[in-house]
């Protein structure tokens, strides 16, 4: 492309007669390549957050131990109300949880968000050197609560480790942490494609302009 600008100015331009202005032009294209290529990370790095949503969640909400240790903790937390007769404690193997009304449901949605949380410091998204932002996980055990709008006439319910309250919670605090975080990286981010952007252009102006000014100083010195 050089070779052919040059040509534009000067019909006798070549590049063999100018390697220092080839050698500068050649640092400048690699600045600019550089500039691309962070501008493409920064697209990439976006879009892999975004694809890991939904990779999270499933992964959390189908491991059978945090099913478990989820419904052990709701279990700690409402078996002295009541109402768990007949079921065996998941501390002594039992397998079940017996839902008594939509407290109760709140319950185990905030309880499942909780500990999901904490499962996803285990993952890359999380693990590498980014911070999940705090989520309270309340709020998303009430969201999680609304969102499956199980009617208050169908209580009580027994429940398996894996049910829709804690899968729900799972989602809905996975889906508020990532776009959270997606939020807190989204300036810094457009920031570093912005100068990588402005670098290229400088890059290829410049490119151009040394070639020119070469090419009309040849001619001038013919003359």
């Amino acid at each position: 492309m050089l070779f052919f600008w040059g040509r534009l100015w000067n019909k006798q331009w070549t590049i063999g007669d100018h390697l220092v202005t080839t050698t500068t032009s050649l640092l400048l294209a690699v600045i600019g390549a550089t500039s691309v290529y962070l501008a493409l990370v920064t697209h990439k790095a976006f879009d892999s957050i975004e694809n890991q949503r939904a990779e999270v969640s499933q992964t959390i909400s189908s491991n059978g131990k945090f099913n478990r240790e989820v419904l052990l903790a709701t279990w700690a937390k409402i078996a002295h109300k009541g109402g768990q007769e007949g079921l065996t404690p998941p501390s002594e193997g039992g397998n079940e949880l017996r839902i008594n009304g939509p407290a109760e449901a709140l319950v185990l949605s905030t309880t499942a968000a909780e500990l999901a949380s904490q499962q996803r410091r285990d993952f890359s998204l999380f693990s590498s050197g980014i911070q999940e932002p705090e989520i309270s996980p309340e709020l998303t055990g009430s969201r999680a609560l609304a969102e499956v709008g199980f009617p208050s006439s169908d209580y009580p319910v027994i429940v398996s480790p894996a049910n829709i309250w804690t899968s729900t919670a799972v989602t809905v605090g996975t889906g508020r942490a990532v776009d959270k975080l997606l939020k807190e990286l989204a300036k810094p981010f457009s920031l570093l494609q912005t100068i990588a952007l402005v670098a290229l252009g400088i890059s290829l102006m410049s490119q151009l302009l040394i070639v020119a000014t070469t090419a009309l100083n040849d001619i001038k010195e013919t003359l």
